[in-house]
């Protein structure tokens, strides 16, 4: 990769009118075609700045644009990469108009997985079987001095061991982590019991489920501030996303190995029985 020429347009670029920058571009690209030979990947960073002002929520906009893209793509035979953002939930996927995700053919999420552990996996891949995921850790690399001869730093990408995306999920925030100390919480006061069987639940009496409304009342007891119903429903979904909790017919229960029944829950329940 070494001698691969890379080419940088540092202005911003509206790819909403296609009166605007797309005739432009179309002919930059014939120019590099010309002296580097066949253009093979267009990178736009990042699609809420290539919108210039328009609304990623209207599918007006968000139809425009993708137009515009697929207008570049049939001109130049490049595969387009759109940079763009998750909202505050990543388990949403892609903030904007659901029109994005239906015209895209590959659709790849990166994540942080840790404080420099990255994860990179498909969230669609169309007409061929997903990628696996993969790991990267980012590595801080000095570029110079600046003019007080302090150091001036950027980071660089570094491939890591897929394995260690194994380890342990952990709660995404403080939402999170309340609403798992609740679940704890409920479980060491024995409220809850054994999950059932049936469709979407595991095998019976292995994991312990506590009462989806108890929970509920708990963590708006114990949050802080005038949304907290709204931030238990966030939280759950977060966790859920995370694998950390499951939720099925008005129970939840934790998904690991430590929400399992110990052998003495088990016993109590069959003897309620």
């Amino acid at each position: 990769m070494d001698n691969v020429p890379l080419i940088a347009r540092a202005d911003m670029v509206n790819l909403l009118d296609q009166e605007a920058d797309l005739g432009e571009l179309a002919a930059l690209a014939d120019e590099i075609i010309e002296q580097h030979g066949p253009l093979r990947l267009i990178v736009v960073d990042t699609l809420a700045r290539a919108m210039a002002g328009g609304n990623e929520n209207a599918p007006d906009d968000m139809g425009k644009l993708l137009n515009n893209v697929e207008a570049l793509r049939q001109g130049t035979e490049a595969f387009v990469l759109l940079i763009h953002h998750t909202g505050k939930d990543e388990t949403k996927g892609a903030r904007g108009h659901s029109s994005l995700k239906g015209a895209a053919d590959t659709i790849l999420l990166l994540s942080k997985r840790d404080d420099d552990l990255l994860e990179l996996k498909s969230d669609k891949q169309r007409d061929m079987a997903p990628p696996l995921p993969k790991a990267f850790r980012l590595k801080t690399v000095v570029c110079g001095m600046d003019e007080d001869f302090d150091e001036v730093t950027t980071c660089v990408v570094r491939a890591a061991d897929a394995a260690e995306l194994k380890a342990k999920p952990k709660p995404g925030g403080p939402n999170q982590e309340l609403l798992m100390d609740c679940y704890t919480q409920l479980r060491l006061e024995g409220i809850g019991e054994p999950n059932p069987g049936g469709a979407r639940f595991p095998e019976q009496s292995q994991y312990w489920c506590v009462p989806n409304d108890r929970l509920r009342d708990m963590f708006v007891g114990k949050k802080v501030g005038s949304n907290s119903s709204s931030a238990y429903g966030g939280a759950l979904k977060g966790l859920i996303g995370r694998s950390l909790l499951q939720k099925n017919g008005g129970l939840v229960w934790m998904s690991t190995e430590e929400g399992k029944c110990k052998s003495a829950e088990r016993r109590g329940a069959a003897a309620s029985v």
